[in-house]
């Protein structure tokens, strides 16, 4: 039996519900856009096309700056109309807040004047389901883009550990199950702070398992 499925098994003798553990362990999704009627209506359909996903609605720059605070956000999806309105001030702040998480831009046009903002851009099409489906596929593009980043950083040997450790396994049995000394498995450990990850809950999220 491969190491994924005793992490599988032992979940389930934990009576652990993993689609449930899967879904707190992904980061939530914020949704930005003025216009509270069009926020709300979007994420409805998003949380359809992604329902293991998280999704907020913040019609409000305020609202969107203190959650971008406050959460472990990765992903924003901006109305690009909002951008066009909102005061060089809170425009700044946004800025800095998004540095270092994926944006994402829903505008009429391709290319749109807001080279401050990295983002990706998905050009909004005349039914807002295909939009939201061009929306979605992007989001997936992204989340498997990530894990599969994430786990060539490990390697087979730590592959398999993370695999065990997330299965809720003991050391004496991970090196056991691998057939190395529990001095040994203390050593690979360690590697896991190369994906800046301090628990098991976050080694998790980073490789979505």
């Amino acid at each position: 039996m491969g190491i994924h499925d005793l992490a599988i098994l032992h979940r389930a003798a934990k009576k652990i519900d993993v689609a449930t553990s899967r879904k707190k362990e992904l980061t939530p999704i914020l949704f930005f856009d003025t216009q509270t009627v069009r926020a709300n209506a979007m994420v409805k359909l998003i949380g359809k096309e992604l329902p293991e996903h998280e999704i907020h609605a913040v019609t409000h720059v305020e609202n969107l700056l203190h959650l971008l605070r406050d959460l472990p956000v990765n992903v924003i999806v901006i109305d690009a109309e909002c951008l066009s309105t909102m005061i060089a001030e809170d425009r700044e702040a946004l800025e800095e807040e998004v540095k270092k998480r994926t944006v994402i831009l829903l505008s009429n046009d391709a290319v749109i004047g807001t080279s401050s903002f990295i983002a990706s851009i998905i050009t909004k099409s005349e039914s807002i389901t295909n939009t939201v489906k061009d929306l979605t596929n992007h989001i997936l593009t992204i989340s498997i883009g990530t894990v599969r980043q994430n786990r060539i950083r490990l390697s087979k040997r730590e592959q398999d550990v993370a695999q065990l450790l997330l299965g809720g396994f003991s050391n004496k049995y991970i090196a056991y199950e691998l057939g190395i000394s529990q001095k040994q498995l203390v050593h690979l450990k360690p590697e896991f702070y190369k994906m800046n990850v301090k628990s098991v809950l976050e080694l998790a999220k980073e490789l979505s398992l």
